[in-house]
């Protein structure tokens, strides 16, 4: 969607629920993936975009076109606040990797069992090394893959310009990439390619 595009949509959904709908069936499944990725429990990811929208209701009156960035990311804005809000109330809480994360990799059908498990096992490592990663890096990393933002996107989420936002995902790549290898030495993932 282009902002143009969203523009037209927010100034629709300021005067009806139409444009809303619309709105909300576009960055649903994005803001969706975006909690998941930052808690790793498909039903708190559930509720918790359920606030995010529910806020995008009650301050989508006074939203300005003008002034205001895009609405796509003052919602990224706003659910990484409701996710940071919930880790603060809920600090002691374990994550635990479940089942459930199977079902949301989606299963490839021209993939063998074990190719598909072998992704399975690849995302749970990510997720794993992504927890283990300073906060700031995790969302980083969090809006620009999962979010799909661009960098100038990702950048205005987070308070950033642009420069300072490519050191910051430079930075999270590579304390990922540490950590993967401390995590899961007989990783193959980072091993130079032999020519």
């Amino acid at each position: 969607m282009t902002l143009q595009q969203e523009k037209k949509l927010v100034g629709d959904a300021q005067a009806g629920l139409e444009g809303f709908r619309q709105l909300y069936e576009w960055y649903y499944p994005k803001i969706f993936q975006f909690c998941l990725s930052r808690t790793l429990n498909k039903h708190l990811a559930e509720d918790l975009t359920a606030e995010v929208f529910l806020a995008a209701v009650a301050y989508l009156p006074k939203f300005d076109l003008r002034k205001d960035a895009g609405f796509g990311s003052w919602l990224y804005r706003v659910a990484s606040n409701k996710i940071i809000d919930y880790w603060r109330q809920n600090r002691g809480v374990q994550i635990n990797f479940p089942l459930e994360l199977m079902e949301l990799v989606k299963d490839d059908s021209q993939a063998s069992a074990e190719e598909n498990y072998a992704k399975y096992e690849l995302k749970l490592q990510t997720a794993q090394v992504l927890k283990a990663l300073k906060p700031r890096y995790q969302e980083a990393l969090a809006l620009r893959y999962q979010g799909g933002l661009d960098n100038a996107e990702a950048a205005a989420v987070l308070g950033l310009r642009v420069p300072q936002l490519t050191v910051l995902i430079h930075r999270a790549h590579e304390a990922f990439k540490r950590e993967y290898l401390k995590m899961f030495p007989q990783t193959e993932i980072f091993k130079p390619q032999s020519r």
